[in-house]
């Protein structure tokens, strides 16, 4: 599955195993899920904050942008994984390429892994 892994300096989209164990390790600990609108959705540490993970100013931005329940005054701490949401059945899915997109025209630049 190809997602989008939102560091708090870079972005890097990479094909990984879409399964709990791989998504649990590329936010370093446990997960929680926050939909960015019907085709999308970031994970993030679950306990970033608690852990003093580093600040995400791009997971933040892209999380404002799609009103996605974060308070303004909040923010993601670590490392964050954007796949894409199938309108079927909810199955994780490759990010799709209007996120990208989206990411770009945020200003920020999307590397390939």
């Amino acid at each position: 599955m190809r997602i989008a892994k939102i560091m708090p300096t870079r972005i890097t989209l990479m094909t990984v195993d879409g399964d709990l164990t791989t998504l649990q390790s590329l936010v370093g600990g446990d997960v929680q899920w926050i939909p960015l609108g019907d085709d999308s959705a970031m994970y993030v540490n679950e306990n970033g904050r608690y852990l003093r993970m580093p600040e995400n100013p791009i997971a933040t931005r892209l999380c404002l942008h799609y009103r996605a329940g974060l308070d303004p005054e909040d923010a993601i701490a670590g490392p964050a994984v954007v796949v894409g949401v199938s309108p079927h059945d909810g199955a994780e899915v490759d990010c799709p390429d209007t996120v990208v997109r989206t990411i770009r025209a945020l200003g920020f630049t999307v590397n390939d892994g």
